[in-house]
């Protein structure tokens, strides 16, 4: 809306809403987070919070009390395989098998043993021999 470029990170509910950027498993730059996701709220628990690391860095600025501002060098592997999970749903619901089975794998790749990643990659190669297309 205000042109400012920026890559949209997964959350709950992006899930739903068709989907996040894929991003990378490290963030070089700035990564802005609502105080609703850096809460962890959306999440049945802490642990599945990808955002949580953030919880104990002191942000760079504070936009209005709910958007936290962070520069510099992040891991963010699990809002990778995340993003790619995401990915993978979206891209089986549009009969992209083969493009399914390429992310799924990226995100075994990024987190080996990940159940979701490993759910996701089984899930797009079934899918992908019972018909999937490109």
């Amino acid at each position: 809306m205000y042109g400012i470029k920026c890559h949209a990170l997964p959350t709950g509910s992006t899930g739903w809403l068709g989907g996040a950027d894929i991003v990378p498993p490290v963030i070089h730059g700035t990564v802005v987070i609502s105080a609703g996701d850096l809460s962890g709220c959306e999440w049945p628990t802490g642990s599945d919070n990808p955002y949580r690391a953030f919880q104990g860095i002191r942000p760079a600025e504070v936009i209005e009390d709910g958007v936290f501002v962070y520069r510099g060098d992040f891991p963010m592997e699990q809002a990778a395989v995340l993003s790619r999970i995401q990915a993978v749903r979206a891209l089986l619901r549009q009969h992209q098998g083969a493009k399914a089975v390429a992310l799924a794998k990226e995100a075994v790749a990024i987190a080996p043993e990940d159940a979701e990643a490993k759910a996701a990659l089984r899930n797009a190669e079934g899918r992908q021999g019972a018909g999937s297309s490109q």
